[in-house]
């Protein structure tokens, strides 16, 4: 007895240096326990996240890797996670944040991403923080980081998000610890905090089936199979939701079985034997529609629409061409009027009224054709549809084309802090209309609350008074001139449906039934409004007019929306017109009025 005691006390500390010095090898890192795969924060890069830990580690120390051999260094705090490179025993590294088991963290070369903690101790020494250089770098994060219009937080200036692993090309502007970039998965430029970004591509450009991610070993369980389209890889998440436990990472081009479940900006689809949710901007869920007029193109101009408005009214018996004003700089803003104008029911429908969000001129023209080519509306419906509300926004978007007036409007917003783009995304982000006036904030609904910016802007200016902009006065004196049973606008991204004005708009409650049903349709996510911005067309309708009314935000993506979004959002949005039909007409018969 006395002899087996002796050996244990013997074999005690090698079992526990063994235990101690473990390496967190990329194939057999460990995994993590139940209780440590919360769910993080809905905006990683501003969460607060402890400043120290159980082993005594802090945030802003140096700290050395305690291994055997090597811990994985990779760009998200998942066992899971692409690595980035290999630190050895007794690497230096700067905690960035703790949070569960990982930490980020820099290293004395620069590079930034995830380490199992346990691994870290505290040492001697400094690790200098990196300076910004131009050229590539990869995005190293828990969920997702902003792309920001200005190198600061404000959450109005949101141009987009970043997923770990995409890859941004830096410039040489810096502002603090912010730092510009060109965001190839966007094809944005804007500014991101410099401590999320790694040096260098860590995932190939154009990555085939990658090892971590082997031929499904069950099929692929779904009504239909779709294509991934995105340019690196997409995330398998837990849950509809950014915030969510990641799955998987899906590389471009792979094949995933897909149920028609839609969850706001997320479908439902299933890969290598998991069910997840992924971003359904990047599905090819439908064919394009083939339309005989209508042509789909992803810079969908003011003269495509106004030839295939003509088009339309030329080919349909039941479609016919107006006019119900001019914009500031003297373009036809074209309605199409589908069905009898002596109809009982009539439904308005009006898009891009902000410039840079042109798809959604294109999905309603396409959405009219179908509709025609189906014989048309309900007997008692008429349709107006105004596809293009500022035509002279869209055309700023497009063409970014800097006159006087604009730089004008553009140095203005410079020295206000608002934008530090260069002048081509400066313009190609534009709102307004030619004059500088948010149309969206120009309508007679508690219109001063919009007053977000004093002077002409690329966004958020309302101008002087409601209606004093001929677009937003020609859309108004429209509905005033007509007896409209609903008015629907269309505008991008978010993937979403708002319904509400307010508590008191006297069309709120018959404006959510509207909602219910369109989003049984598209799987948009509803939306209430609680009336703390104002001079909204849908406001305006609303709460001045009394006509139930909705916006529909189409889109995951930032705008200007890229062509290969319009495929999950014609699956989502073609059965609308037919539908809207149906509901104004069953209304009627339901009430027996």
């Amino acid at each position: 007895m006395h002899t087996r005691c002796l050996l244990a006390l013997f074999l005690l500390p090698v079992l526990l240096t063994g235990c101690m010095a473990r390496p967190a090898q990329p194939v057999s890192a460990p995994t993590l326990p139940p209780q440590a795969q919360t769910s993080p924060p809905a905006s990683p890069e501003s969460a607060s996240m402890q400043d120290t830990d159980e082993s005594g580690i802090h945030e802003n120390e140096v700290c050395s890797v305690q291994a055997e051999e090597y811990i994985s260094l990779r760009i998200s705090d998942s066992t899971r996670a692409t690595c980035i490179e290999q630190l050895p025993a007794g690497s230096r590294v700067r905690i960035l944040q703790l949070h569960d088991r990982f930490a980020r963290v820099e290293t004395a070369d620069g590079l930034r991403g995830y380490v199992l903690h346990e691994y870290l101790a505290p040492a001697q020494g400094t690790v200098a923080a990196a300076q910004a250089s131009p050229g590539e770098y990869t995005v190293v994060c828990r969920d997702y980081i902003t792309l920001r219009e200005n190198p600061r937080v404000e959450p109005d200036e949101e141009l987009g998000r970043l997923e770990p692993g995409s890859c941004v090309t830096a410039t040489d502007h810096v502002n603090g610890s912010y730092v510009e970039v060109r965001a190839d998965d966007l094809e944005l430029t804007g500014w991101v905090r410099l401590d999320y970004l790694t040096p260098g591509r860590v995932l190939p450009e154009s990555p085939a089936q990658p090892a971590a991610n082997p031929a499904p070993s069950a099929p692929n369980v779904g009504s239909r199979t779709v294509t991934v389209r995105c340019k690196q890889y997409l995330t398998l998440r837990e849950r509809p939701d950014m915030a969510a436990q990641s799955l998987d990472t899906i590389p471009s081009g792979a094949q995933v079985g897909f149920d028609g479940e839609y969850e706001g900006p997320y479908a439902r689809v299933t890969y290598s034997g998991q069910q997840g949710w992924v971003l359904s901007g990047y599905l090819d869920t439908v064919q394009l529609p083939q339309l005989p007029v209508v042509h789909i193109e992803e810079a969908y101009s003011y003269e495509d629409m106004f030839a295939d408005c003509e088009g339309l009214a030329d080919r349909y018996p039941q479609a016919r061409m107006i006019s119900i004003g001019t914009s500031e700089q003297g373009r036809s803003l074209a309605a199409l009027i589908i069905g009898d104008e002596d109809a009982a029911h009539h439904i308005l429908i009006q898009a891009a009224i902000h410039g840079r969000e042109y798809m959604t001129s294109l999905l309603v023209m396409a959405q009219a054709e179908a509709l025609l080519q189906g014989g048309g509306p309900e007997q008692d419906v008429c349709l107006h549809i105004v596809p293009m509300s500022n035509p002279d926004g869209v055309a700023i978007s497009q063409t970014q084309c800097m006159t006087d007036g604009l730089r004008a409007i553009y140095e203005r917003d410079k020295a206000s802090g608002y934008t530090d783009l260069s002048e081509p995304d400066y313009l190609r982000l534009w709102k307004a209309n030619a004059m500088g006036v948010d149309l969206n904030r120009n309508f007679d609904a508690d219109f001063r609350l919009g007053m977000q910016r004093g002077a002409p802007s690329s966004r958020l200016y309302p101008g002087k008074r409601a209606e004093n902009q001929p677009e937003s006065h020609a859309l108004a004196d429209y509905v005033r001139q007509n007896d409209f049973d609903l008015t629907i606008s269309y505008h991008a991204y978010g993937s979403c449906i708002f319904w509400q004005y307010g508590d008191d708009a006297p069309a709120n409650a018959p404006s959510k039934a509207l909602a219910e049903r369109l989003r049984e349709l598209t799987g948009y996510t509803l939306r209430g409004d609680s009336g703390t911005e104002g001079g909204g067309f849908k406001d305006w309708a609303l709460a001045e007019m009394g006509i139930p009314s909705l916006t529909i935000e189409i889109g995951t993506r930032a705008c200007p929306l890229p062509l290969d979004e319009f495929s999950d959002i014609w699956a989502r949005n073609r059965g609308v017109l037919p539908a809207l039909c149906k509901y104004v007409s069953g209304s009627t018969d339901s009430s027996g009025t």
